[in-house]
């Protein structure tokens, strides 16, 4: 039994330390994510599968920059449009920040690739199993479901267990904090996580910052840094 609980543990930490590989940086202090653009609906969003529709006044829409601080001893990349940070490894424990064009539909939510838990892939985009879309004047309860929705389609998720989800102002705007738990199916013995996912949305974005840990060994280490860097998150201009 030690030498399985051992062999889990080394496991665990091999798999976090491959995850700061070159192009990580270690430098803590305020980073600023540039805007991003996307083409969206004028309107209220189309109709997943109608493309009619869905090119009827479309036009560009930027995002807003996101400012946030981050500790010293976190490593940080940009991955695509996302910031991942780390202090010990993704597989331990990491915070995310992504932003999604309100409109946006998922992608197809087909089986999972092998390479879908490397390091250069987990977590996955929450994007990219919405099983509906964020709409304009969506209030934060009903965008906190959206994202919940889009753990339960994520085929690489077992045993969501919601723990929480409570109204919170994220960078001074109306929004939601959502606490849940779940498994990652591909890992040894399906090791339990816990996410704190805040959210909002904003001028046709929404925006999200999330910390996910193993939850008996790595969650409570870190959870008040990520109070921390949550509280430093604001939007700059577009």
């Amino acid at each position: 039994m030690r030498y399985a609980v051992l062999s889990f543990c080394a496991l665990l930490l091999s798999l976090g330390m491959s995850a700061c590989t070159p192009g990580w940086k270690r430098a803590g202090g305020v980073e600023t994510l540039p805007a991003l653009s996307s083409h969206v609906s004028s309107g209220l969003a189309a109709a997943p599968g109608d493309p009619a529709k869905e090119r009827q006044g479309t036009k560009p829409i930027q995002s807003h920059r996101v400012a946030l601080a981050l500790p010293d001893d976190w490593s940080w990349i940009m991955r695509g449009d996302d910031l991942m940070a780390t202090r010990d490894g993704v597989f331990l424990q990491h915070m995310l920040v992504e932003r999604i064009p309100v409109g946006q539909a998922g992608q197809s939510s087909s089986p999972l690739p092998n390479t879908a838990f490397s390091p250069e892939q987990w977590p996955i985009r929450m994007a990219r199993y919405l099983p509906r879309r964020f709409t304009p004047g969506m209030s934060p309860e009903e965008a906190a479901e959206v994202v919940l929705d889009s753990r339960r389609s994520n085929p690489g998720i077992a045993g969501l267990e919601i723990r929480k989800v409570e109204a919170r102002r994220i960078a001074g705007y109306p929004g939601f904090r959502a606490v849940y738990d779940f498994r990652v199916t591909v890992l040894p013995r399906r090791t339990p996580y816990r996410t704190i996912y805040c959210g909002f949305i904003r001028d046709g974005w929404f925006y999200g910052i999330s910390y996910t840990a193993a939850l008996r060994q790595y969650f409570n280490q870190d959870s008040n840094t990520f109070e921390e860097v949550l509280q430093s998150v604001k939007l700059a201009g577009q």
